[in-house]
């Protein structure tokens, strides 16, 4: 399967770099509805060294999650009788 490249920016943006995705088979271009914020500010307006900070600090949320052995969602530990509710 071909990775897919992100092109991010206004219409005049894309247009001045068209010619890297002119050669394309096919495109999906996706046009949000209504701006995203974030912090109180559009995603639009932050900074490639912002996104980063940002990614990071949302990775860094996720390190107090425990590791679950493999068995825990096994068909036999979700459907226990322990409680006596079978």
């Amino acid at each position: 399967m071909a990775l897919a490249k992100i092109f991010e920016g206004t219409w005049d943006q894309l247009i001045a770099i068209s010619d890297e995705f002119r050669s394309a088979a096919k495109l999906t271009l996706i046009v949000p509805t209504q701006p995203v914020l974030v912090s109180g500010r559009e995603q639009n307006d932050l900074s490639p060294q912002e996104r980063i900070r940002l990614l990071d600090e949302l990775a860094g949320k996720s390190s107090w999650i425990p590791t679950l052995p493999e068995t825990t969602f096994e068909r036999e530990n979700l459907y226990s009788d322990e409680l006596g509710l079978q």
